[in-house]
């Protein structure tokens, strides 16, 4: 960014720009009143295949969702529903049981955030927490019926909201784009897992194992 000061006598008047340069949008500055020290700063536009391709992927992808994102948000929005509360629920509603961690995974979201909303969302009577058969130590989320009749019936206005923000979009173009995203991320239909994080030995548990293999 840099800083033009106008000359003396030039204070009533608006500071000229150079072609690419961009005025400060600042209208709670006390010095833009008088035009004193108005801020510019100058666009770089690369030139045309001066920029990777993987650049320009990561930046569609990033503000694509952030468009999707906004419209399924504002369409909740009016209902005065959260998009947190929809997406956990959507993924039951499809995927069925799975676990917290799981879901935190497939929802892209911290466990105890998700921890936090599922506790919301069992009050509510939307889900519910059952012991998983496989494995007793495991508890599994669900939707439950009321959770899937709430589902169901704002599900096609979120879903127009999110077709409004597509309309650039044909439906084989829209199912295109779906199965490169999904070769991308190398999943199939089947709900994606969280991996398993990793165990520090620190040097205690490390001492710990050692006592113990003696003893055995």
């Amino acid at each position: 960014m840099t800083f033009q000061r106008p000359g003396p006598g030039a204070q009533n008047a608006s500071p000229s720009l150079s072609e690419g340069e961009v005025r400060c949008g600042r209208n709670d500055c006390n010095r833009n009143d008088c035009n004193r020290n108005w801020p510019t700063y100058t666009r770089h536009v690369p030139e045309s295949g001066n920029v990777p391709v993987a650049e320009e992927i990561y930046r569609l992808m990033g503000r694509s969702r952030r468009l999707l994102w906004m419209a399924l948000a504002a369409e909740l929005e009016t209902r005065g529903e959260s998009i947190f509360v929809w997406q956990t629920v959507c993924y039951l509603a499809r995927n069925g049981p799975t676990s917290q961690r799981d879901l935190a995974y497939a929802n892209a979201q911290h466990p105890a955030g998700m921890s936090r909303l599922l506790n919301e969302l069992e009050s509510a009577g939307l889900v519910r927490r059952k012991t998983d058969a496989a494995d007793r130590r495991r508890q599994l989320v669900e939707v439950t019926a009321k959770g899937r009749t709430w589902f169901d019936a704002v599900t096609p206005g979120v879903m127009h909201g999110v077709d409004t923000a597509m309309r650039g979009l044909s439906p084989k173009e829209r199912t295109s784009l779906r199965d490169l995203l999904v070769r991308l991320l190398g999943e199939d239909e089947k709900p994606k897992t969280a991996p398993r994080a990793r165990r520090v030995t620190t040097p205690k548990r490390k001492a710990r194992r050692s006592r113990l293999s003696q003893h055995a």
